[in-house]
């Protein structure tokens, strides 16, 4: 996924696999947080308004 961002560009992934508890756990505690360890998702928020957020992104 990372490769690919890098490659092509982008902002997200749209994945649409049926939804259910287990897939959200997956993204979650699996997927979510090795992104988060490349540095290809924000850790945290940096403003107070979810807007200011938006717009940083």
């Amino acid at each position: 996924m990372g490769e690919a961002m890098e490659e092509v560009g982008g902002d997200g992934f749209l994945l649409s696999p049926t939804v259910t508890r287990r897939n959200i756990a997956e993204i979650a505690d699996g997927l979510a947080p090795a992104l988060r360890k490349r540095g290809l998702i924000r850790d945290g928020y940096h403003h107070s308004t979810f807007r200011e957020n938006l717009l940083e992104f």
